[in-house]
């Protein structure tokens, strides 16, 4: 396994997107399959039937499409660690509903807000240019591995290879992942194919975007492959910035 596999999940139908790691090693991107979809299974059974485990949730920013698999994920997996950015772990936890709803109001879907109530919390809070190696701590990881400590070294070292970029404008805490390595960017509702995603729902702000655009454009070389959270996905950078 060494592409990125998109399961797409959910009431706006996500990218949930399959992180490989190393091995059988992977990372689970905005889990959106849910029962109100009947498609709560998807991932999980994906990544079962494929002998996949997961070491943990990142998510690009915490609208409700984009969290609304988290239960299901924790139920599935009760030791797997959830990680967000700080200015966007308001949308999930105790207080998720509070959140989801200002959303929710703004485009005439109260129907979701049952299922983004009181949604499992953050394990780890992210910040710009942080590793990603942070969201799979050597204890942890030693736990997931047997203790097998090379292992564990492949784990972290893959995991050190991805780059939070924050990227606020269509949420306070939208983030970008980077990959320079392998020249992927996973970025969320930030760039879409040929467009930038919207900013007129709650904590959404147009100048930021604009300015997360530009950053973009500044540091991601143009041939690099995007994986949006919608839509056409799997275009290099040159195409759509």
């Amino acid at each position: 396994m060494s592409d990125l596999i998109s399961i797409q999940t959910g009431p706006i139908q996500v990218h949930s997107w399959i992180v490989p790691v190393c091995e059988n090693f992977v990372l689970i991107v905005d889990p959106a399959g849910c029962s109100l979809t009947n498609d709560e299974s998807a991932i999980t059974g994906y990544l079962h039937s494929h002998g996949l485990l997961p070491i943990a949730v990142i998510l690009t920013h915490g609208h409700f499409d984009h969290v609304i698999g988290l239960p299901v994920i924790k139920k599935e997996y009760p030791k797997i660690k959830i990680a967000v950015h700080e200015k966007d772990a308001c949308f999930i936890g105790s207080d998720s509903g509070v959140y989801q709803k200002r959303c929710l109001d703004s485009i005439g879907a109260k129907e979701i807000l049952p299922f983004v109530k009181n949604l499992p919390a953050a394990d780890f809070l992210l910040k710009d240019t942080d590793s990603l190696v942070s969201v799979s701590p050597r204890a942890y990881c030693l736990t997931m591995c047997n203790n097998d400590v090379k292992t564990v070294q492949k784990i972290q070292d893959a995991l050190q290879a991805w780059t939070v970029i924050f990227t606020p404008g269509h949420t306070p805490g939208s983030v970008c992942y980077y990959n320079a390595d392998k020249k992927q960017l996973i970025s969320g509702d930030t760039v879409f194919y040929q467009s930038y995603g919207r900013t007129d729902l709650y904590g959404g702000n147009e100048v930021d975007m604009m300015q997360s655009i530009s950053k973009i454009r500044d540091l991601i070389p143009s041939a690099t492959k995007v994986y949006p959270g919608h839509g056409y996905a799997d275009f290099l950078l040159s195409e759509t910035l």
